[in-house]
């Protein structure tokens, strides 16, 4: 009897162990989110960059000695796609975290999900700073800089511009109205006479280009602030060339990424003052090995987008290793503070306050040479130097001041 009860105890705990060990060879999965119909010049390079990232994780043995598999969605671009996606990644893919929402309302509509199901989301191109101010939670981390970050960095031009009537030109969609919002209430906070003499808001790939610019001319201001998209901004240009308005300083976060200097080429325009990647020759050794990398993959340089998709994937690997297991308390611990070495040698990482990383940035000028398009004057700026203040971090997830 003894031995009839010892076989029938192996014989029932035999599937719990096979199935234990089937798992254990099961591949992690991640699931990524990106709009890569409507905005694909920027989802594509991003998606290179996890792509470069999977390869490198998986030829070293995977994580916790498993494959990483990324399951890829296409939101196209819509916050209810791509909410469905998510619920979909989750609940039939089983992924353990989510990455990739780029525009900002797509972004706070996947948050949503994330903080919901208790799933880590790291975004890549999400720059409204609601995502991790007013609307925070434990699971969300974001790879590109904030806009209040961002504005900050492109204070180091616009506040030694030679004008006190500007004009703003933004989209009309969340990041939009931020940047529009922080730019004038962080110049202005520099120099109280300054006066914002005309603001538009034309629409996602919608604008009337002729009236947007025949509005800006007629207010006659001495400097502009930009930020459009696609062919929201391509039409801006011709309308501001074909009007006479070429010949005021602008400041623009976008025209100094490397994807927009390949798009415009000799048609770049030049002189304005923008933000870009860190220069090349003193970015550190750990970007310099990526920037090798992709440009033996891909036979190009990578992007922004492309660093970020490759930083979000590999800091959740890094986390994950950290954590010695897939459990989500441990991966949302382990994801905050430093990570491994990147931008001038030092660990790339997310602060625990709000869950910002310290992608890195330089402060440079348009310039086309040769029929080329490029950056001049490239000053490295350190990102640590230019994060909101703890207190207001705190005011606006309260509900303060905006």
């Amino acid at each position: 009897m003894r031995l009839i009860a010892f076989i029938f105890t192996v014989l029932i705990s035999l599937p719990s162990f096979c199935y234990a060990n089937d798992t254990a060879q099961l591949p992690i999965k991640i699931g990524d989110i990106s709009a890569y119909t409507g905005l694909a010049y920027y989802a594509e390079p991003y998606r290179q960059g996890w792509q470069l990232a999977l390869e490198e994780i998986n030829a070293a043995g995977g994580v916790l000695g498993r494959k990483v598999e990324v399951i890829s969605r296409d939101s196209r671009g819509n916050p209810a796609e791509a909410v469905n996606t998510a619920q979909d990644l989750i609940h039939t893919e089983e992924v353990f975290a989510l990455m990739g929402p780029i525009l900002s309302h797509v972004g706070l509509a996947v948050s949503e999900i994330s903080k919901r199901e208790k799933v880590p989301l790291i975004t890549a191109l999400v720059g409204t700073d609601k995502l991790l101010w007013e609307e925070y939670h434990p699971y969300v981390f974001r790879i590109y800089s904030g806009v209040y970050q961002l504005t900050s960095m492109m204070m180091e031009s616009a506040q030694n511009i030679d004008a006190t009537k500007w004009a703003v030109v933004s989209e009309n969609y969340e990041a939009g109205h931020a940047h529009a919002d922080d730019f004038m209430t962080q110049l202005k906070a520099i120099n109280p006479n300054i006066e914002f003499v005309e603001k538009q808001y034309p629409a996602l790939n919608k604008i009337n280009a002729g009236s947007v610019v025949q509005a800006v001319k007629n207010a006659e201001p001495e400097a502009l602030f930009v930020f459009l998209l696609g062919n929201n901004m391509t039409a801006f240009i011709r309308e501001m060339r074909l009007r006479g308005l070429d010949d005021i300083p602008v400041v623009n976060p976008t025209l100094g990424l490397v994807e927009e200097q390949r798009r415009y080429g000799e048609t770049l325009p030049v002189g304005w003052h923008v933000l870009s990647m860190p220069d090349y020759e003193t970015a550190g050794r750990q970007y310099q090995a990526f920037y090798k990398a992709f440009e033996n993959k891909y036979g190009e340089s990578p992007t922004v987008l492309s660093t970020a998709g490759y930083l979000a994937l590999k800091s959740i690997a890094s986390a994950i290793e950290k954590s010695g297991q897939l459990d989500v308390a441990l991966f949302v611990k382990n994801m905050e503070g430093d990570h491994f070495d990147f931008f001038y040698d030092q660990p790339f990482s997310f602060r625990s306050i709000d869950h910002q990383s310290n992608f890195a940035w330089s402060k440079s000028k348009t310039v086309v040479a040769n029929g080329k398009a490029g950056v001049s004057d490239v000053e490295n700026l350190d990102p640590k130097d230019h994060f909101a203040p703890v207190d207001y971090v705190m005011k606006r997830r309260s509900g303060g001041a905006k």
